[in-house]
């Protein structure tokens, strides 16, 4: 049978959802051959290539996508990208640009909130993250991202006991969560006296 086109990329984000990469990638690139001022289209084949390890080419693409139209997905591509590169200030920008076309975009909104935890802006990261943890509708993954962030925000804060909880609530909504495992056991070394790297942890969402 034949899938029309809008299957096609539709197709393509339920398997960058899913982390069908390989899949998501051939259905992307299918899609722009008949539709090749498609933004979004590039901007998903940037998330794809990003989480197959190859940066040129997501860069390349998330610049293709926000030429094309320079909307809340494909400014937050964007953003992720100025974020890899450490260059913090680009992206809170570009973020920031992204919430005003839609407010509610919320990759962007919790994009926004680790970029300024890396410019120390502590105070409106955690007010970001504050709000965005209301909302019930994230995976468990987003929910422990969540929680691990404002860990991170309570120990740069000076607060170590709430920083553990925060970290042990990630790892409860999300067993074996590397990265919030790894900040329990640098916090629990810190508070014992233990000369710790104080760089823990922050994540993104691709």
């Amino acid at each position: 049978f034949v899938v029309s086109g809008s299957d096609l990329r539709a197709q393509a984000f339920r398997a960058l959802a899913t982390r069908q990469l390989g899949q998501s990638y051939d259905l992307f690139t299918r899609y722009l051959i008949n539709n090749p001022s498609d933004a979004w289209s590039y901007s998903g084949l940037s998330a794809v290539s990003l989480l197959l390890g190859d940066f040129k080419e997501a860069e390349e693409y998330a610049k293709q996508g926000y030429t094309i139209r320079p909307d809340e997905y494909t400014s937050s591509m964007m953003g992720y990208i100025y974020g890899v590169r450490h260059e913090y200030s680009p992206a809170e920008a570009i973020y920031e640009k992204a919430l005003r076309i839609n407010s509610d975009y919320l990759p962007a909104r919790f994009n926004l909130a680790c970029m300024r935890i890396r410019l120390k802006k502590y105070d409106q990261a955690m007010q970001v993250l504050q709000e965005i943890k209301k909302i019930d509708t994230f995976s468990t993954i987003m929910q422990a991202k969540i929680y691990n962030n404002l860990g991170y925000l309570d120990w740069q804060l000076g607060h170590p006991k709430e920083a553990l909880e925060k970290f042990e609530k990630a790892v409860k909504i999300e067993p074996n969560y590397a990265i919030a495992e790894k900040n329990i056991e640098k916090i629990i070394r810190k508070t014992s006296g233990q000369l710790v790297n104080e760089n823990s942890f922050v994540e993104q969402k691709v």
